[in-house]
């Protein structure tokens, strides 16, 4: 009988990443952070982008998410946003954040989901059905508090995103539904009813008796009150907090339950049998309960407050963080004093500032070059460059003062790689072919930035090349013919470069 649901699991979550139901069976309106229609929903990427390695990107998620990705934050990183709407939608739940007010009611209710979902795991691997039962029971009772305090700060904090002020007007609505009451009452009752639970326990060398209580002195505070006058000092004041009550039905913080204890809780339900099957059939109706608003609200929170929490550190270093806008045609791509955020944040935890860059791109240009000596941070704003178009399509703050971005519909990097023993592909060869892939599926409104193109070739090779690419890009076998009729080369001898 060992139930599992945690309330911030990475499968509750995807499965409530859905349109939700009214709690009486009613349709209610779309509630989300992170989008303003149910259609900006999905799907959601499941892979990286190709670009996240070469753009440090894949560092940063992971640091985002965690190692196990508990809140399925992941595909959130992996999928950019499909209109400029929904920017807006989550700059503006940004701001909200910026509040005091709001950031601290959003923590204290993602905390006390944390409790509910700690007791939920505990439930599930609590040996002893009814010690489970009483796992459930704690952690519906934080859910629910947590749930009506946040209503309620969240009310009084008066946000002005669409977002907040939809949830709140939901978290109202549902805080008086049917569904949260019954489920209030129900527990506070069940807790109760198992608070005034008295029993006796006869130790009889190993035979262990069970019975209710009938009134007996309390032997235990009677021996305690005898010897607390030897007490004294550190002594007296581990003593001086409430003890348990005597014969209640407490649970052992940690670990579990013994087998002594799981006996005793056994002949418990045969002494209180109404009692025990009321707990019994309020398990089998709220095992599985959360609700979807709840769950992918939850989730979105989560998304927000982890990027704010990586970025801190760098806006108390110092490094300015903008709401990014999009070009409109004829209109310049720009941006002042951008940096590469992941590097930016490994040197603030060293206390380190990155070298900021302006760069700027006025109609007709299309073309950002970037050259300089070795270790002069080319390769630095090439992925700051990609980074800051990536995360502007997250509709998150970017590492820059200000920043005007291409709204683009494909991203591709090129970056120098190691050979790949498995494609059987020299350096060059393994070049021409990744770039033949990017020109093919490029366009007008794709971003690509490459950086140490053809370096396994000559340098006179590797301009002309370079040339190809951006004058008029060929395929692979228009490259093998311009290399051969610049060199004067044979099938042989080109076959032998490359």
């Amino acid at each position: 009988m060992n139930h599992t649901l945690g309330i911030t699991t990475a499968t509750a979550l995807r499965a409530a990443d859905t349109a939700s139901a009214g709690h009486d069976g009613t349709s209610t309106a779309y509630v989300s952070l992170l989008f303003p229609a149910i259609p900006d929903g999905g799907p959601h990427e499941q892979k990286p982008p190709a670009y996240f390695v070469d753009l440090n990107l894949d560092q940063l998620a992971k640091t985002l998410a965690g190692d196990d990705d508990a809140y399925d934050l992941l595909p959130l990183l992996y999928t950019a946003a499909p209109r400029v709407e929904t920017i807006t939608h989550r700059h503006a739940i940004f701001r909200d954040l910026e509040k005091p007010p709001i950031q601290q009611a959003v923590e204290s209710f993602l905390q006390g989901l944390e409790q509910a979902a700690e007791q939920r795991g505990r439930m599930g691997k609590a040996h002893h059905p009814h010690e489970a039962s009483r796992r459930l029971l704690d952690a519906q009772k934080i859910y629910c508090e947590a749930v009506r305090a946040f209503a309620g700060a969240l009310r009084a904090a008066q946000p002005a995103s669409v977002g907040f002020r939809s949830l709140a007007d939901y978290l109202d609505t549902y805080i008086r539904g049917d569904a949260l009451l019954a489920l209030e009452a129900e527990t506070t009752a069940l807790l109760e009813a198992l608070g005034t639970v008295r029993y006796d326990v006869l130790i009889q060398s190993l035979h262990v008796e069970v019975s209710r209580h009938q009134d007996e002195p309390d032997y235990g505070a009677e021996i305690a009150r005898m010897f607390e006058r030897f007490q004294s000092g550190r002594v007296a004041q581990a003593t001086a907090a409430p003890s348990k009550p005597v014969g209640r039905w407490r649970l052992a913080e940690e670990p579990w339950l013994n087998a002594v204890e799981e006996r005793i809780l056994t002949q418990l339900a045969m002494l209180f049998p109404a009692l025990f099957t009321r707990i019994d059939s309020y398990v089998r109706r709220y095992a599985e309960y959360a609700d979807e608003v709840v769950v992918r609200v939850a989730r979105e929170l989560h998304f927000f407050l982890a990027y704010r929490h990586y970025i801190a550190p760098l806006q108390v270093a110092g490094q300015p963080f903008c709401y990014p806008s999009f070009a409109q045609p004829g209109e310049p791509i720009a941006a002042s004093e951008a940096c590469d955020l992941v590097l930016a944040h490994h040197l603030a935890a060293n206390a380190k500032r990155t070298v900021s860059n302006d760069f700027r791109l006025d109609p007709p240009e299309r073309l950002l070059l970037i050259s300089g000596p070795n270790q002069g941070g080319k390769t630095t704003l090439a992925r700051t460059f990609g980074q800051l178009h990536h995360l502007a399509r997250l509709g998150v703050p970017v590492s820059a003062r200000s920043a005007v971005l291409l709204w683009w519909n494909t991203l591709y990097t090129h970056f120098e790689r190691a050979e790949d023993i498995h494609n059987l592909h020299g350096k060059l060869e393994d070049d021409l072919v990744r770039m033949h892939a990017i020109i093919t599926h490029s366009d007008v409104h794709s971003v690509v930035i490459m950086n140490e193109v053809f370096s396994s070739t000559t340098t006179d090779d590797a301009r002309y090349l370079g040339e190809c690419v951006l004058r008029q890009p060929p395929d692979g076998k228009a490259y093998a013919h311009a290399l051969a009729a610049k060199h004067h080369l044979t099938r042989k001898d080109l076959e032998a470069r490359i």
